[in-house]
């Protein structure tokens, strides 16, 4: 499915509907880079087609003229009222330059206040060569203030759209709308809302077409009001409700607090510090939610994660988490499916999609994440479309329930399962084990910075031997890693409700780190759900490559599988040759004096 062109930035306040531009009297600038004028003041009604119509809620103000990067301020302190602002429209040339609007320099005094469209959704026809590739960066400076009103019960748009109906060729890029003005107000009613969105109008074309993009980076920002996103958006901060302004406002209730989702959306955090919210997620579709911090932070979100997908055509819906290198985003809500029946949830950490892996960074300069960083999923999940790690490390830390849902788990090259809580997948097929591709890993603990913990395992309602399937399936070239500590402390992986079977495994090899001599148990079965009785593993070395393992050098290795449910390690340390040496010199030494009474004993 083609995804929209985003050639022109639209920062615009509307109802909803259609054909809404007969609704306000359209103004068209005359200033600087429109090839009529060479003011640069925006907030002067002289640089404008029909400067009587200037400053008002019902008039909106067209840039679309503008043919080159052009930077235009305001001349001084005041308030401007507009219904709508637009960097694109009709008569929109085939380039896409960036344009800025700033205020006069001194936050707060220019301030821009939003009207409301009477009609329907304001949609501007842009014209666009079959060749050309655009990217504008349409920027509103930090010294504006964005005033959405009071109470305001209409949709507040802030969206980049497109409707190039004679597009036959392929497009790259996308259009920016870079916000760095403070943006305040607050709604109230069902429609009180802000929307981070994109439409456009298709043409003939087949070719890869951008979604659109936005970028939040004022903390200021004390918008009331929930929201809803379909394209990219990306953030420098979030917070509480009740919490205090944020990139994303600063919501007084949870209703106002809603983070909603539609299909496409990419939501990334790109601020430099650790950040905690409570608000709600609702989504639908394949979205993406990931932390790009440019400095090692944690992004983590306590509220409800909610699958609103609904609709006659039930399908799975993808819910993609990822963390730049460096980066953790820990889901602390419970993840499920759909209340409408068939609407699946599969939770996917990877790098294989543009919502999760393409962004705008503070600047509005394009990224792409390769998501090497760690998702931390704390709930007890009731999600039953699958799981899929293929980049990066993705740890369960629940207490109660599943961490992963109920359906399968696969593990590819590139990707590393781990962390300290429980994963039940439960069914009577394949298609409900963890299988650990050629490449993949299992590596317990990692959770919040302590490295030596214990993975847990249920398999009560999983596949036994008797029916031909594990629990846990480590295919030839997958591996496990372990933290070795102190005291004979380890990682572990501990199976619950385990029979002999639940461990299909290929000589796989072990990855260690902290080795010391001492013995490590890295595997403990139960045949019980609360871990009281050990029951026999049914492994022997034959299921593992010492061998092929590293972090091992200095000692001997050895498994141990005499005890009852256990697999243990052994290491004793291998001294080095000045240690042989010396041992062997001293006892040159101790024999030297024997030597000497026996020579003289044959002499005599």
């Amino acid at each position: 499915m083609k995804t929209t062109p985003l050639f022109f930035s639209f920062l615009f306040l509307v109802g909803m509907g259609v054909n809404s531009e007969a609704a306000n009297t359209v103004i068209s600038w005359q200033g600087l880079g429109s090839g009529v004028g060479t003011s640069a003041s925006w907030d002067s009604a002289a640089n404008w087609s029909a400067p009587g119509s200037f400053n008002s809620t019902t008039t909106n103000l067209d840039f679309s003229n503008i043919t080159t990067a052009t930077t235009l301020s305001a001349t001084g302190a005041g308030t401007i009222s507009v219904g709508a602002i637009a960097f694109g429209g009709a008569a929109s040339p085939t380039s896409a330059p960036n344009i800025t609007l700033n205020g006069d320099g001194t936050a707060g005094d220019t301030i821009i206040t939003l009207g409301t469209l009477s009609a329907s959704t304001y949609v501007y026809v842009g014209t666009l060569g079959s060749t050309t590739s655009n990217s504008p960066v349409d920027t509103l400076g930090s010294d504006l203030t964005l005033n959405l009103g009071t109470n305001f019960t209409g949709y507040r748009y802030f969206g980049n759209y497109a409707a190039n109906t004679a597009v036959t060729g392929t497009l790259a890029g996308r259009s920016v709308l870079l916000i760095n003005s403070k943006i305040i107000g607050n709604s109230t009613g069902t429609n009180g809302q802000l929307i981070f969105n994109s439409y456009s109008a298709y043409g003939t074309g087949t070719g890869s077409y951008g979604n659109a993009a936005t970028v939040l980076t004022n903390n200021a920002n004390s918008f009331d009001a929930p929201m809803t996103q379909s394209g990219l958006l990306s953030y420098t901060s979030i917070g509480n409700i009740g919490g205090g302004p944020s990139a994303l406002g600063s919501p007084s209730l949870a209703s106002n607090g809603v983070l909603n989702f539609s299909n496409g959306a990419g939501f990334t955090y790109i601020g430099s510090a650790t950040q905690t919210s409570n608000r709600d997620i609702k989504w639908g579709g394949s979205i993406g939610i990931q932390n790009a911090a440019t400095t090692a932070s944690v992004l983590t979100f306590t509220g409800n994660i909610t699958n609103t997908a609904t609709g006659s055509s039930p399908s799975t819906q993808t819910l993609r988490l990822g963390a730049t290198s460096g980066n953790t985003l820990s889901m602390n809500g419970v993840i499920g499916d759909s209340a409408t029946a068939g609407y699946l949830t599969k939770v996917v950490k990877d790098a294989g999609s543009t919502v999760i892996t393409t962004y705008y960074d503070s600047t509005g300069t394009l990224k792409t994440s390769t998501n090497t960083g760690t998702v931390i999923l704390r709930g007890a999940n009731t999600y039953t479309g699958g799981t899929l790690v293929s980049a990066g490390s993705l740890l369960v830390a629940n207490t109660t329930g599943s961490g992963l849902g109920t359906g399968a788990v696969s593990v590819a090259s590139g990707g590393t399962l781990g962390g300290n809580g429980i994963i039940a997948t439960t069914g009577a097929t394949a298609a409900t084990n963890v299988v650990v591709a050629s490449g993949g890993i299992v590596s317990p603990g990692g959770v919040d910075g302590v490295a030596i913990d214990t993975l847990k395992f249920d398999a009560a309602g999983a596949n036994t031997a008797s029916s031909g399937v594990a629990l846990l399936t480590m295919q030839t070239g997958s591996k496990f890693a372990f933290d070795l500590g102190a005291s004979n402390t380890s990682d572990k992986i501990v199976i619950f409700d385990y029979v002999v079977g639940n461990l299909a495994l290929n000589a796989n090899a072990f990855t260690f780190s902290g080795a010391q001599a001492g013995s490590y148990v890295l595997f403990q079965t139960y045949s019980d759900a609360l871990g009281n009785t050990l029951t026999a593993t049914g492994l022997t070395a034959a299921n593992f490559s010492l061998a092929g393992s590293t972090g091992l050098t200095g000692y001997t290795a050895t498994l141990d599988f005499s005890t009852t449910g256990e697999v243990i390690l052994n290491l004793a340390a291998v001294p080095e040759p000045s240690t042989w040496a010396l041992l062997l010199g001293g006892g040159a030494v101790l024999l030297l004096p024997l030597a000497r009474r026996r020579l003289q004993a044959c002499k005599a």
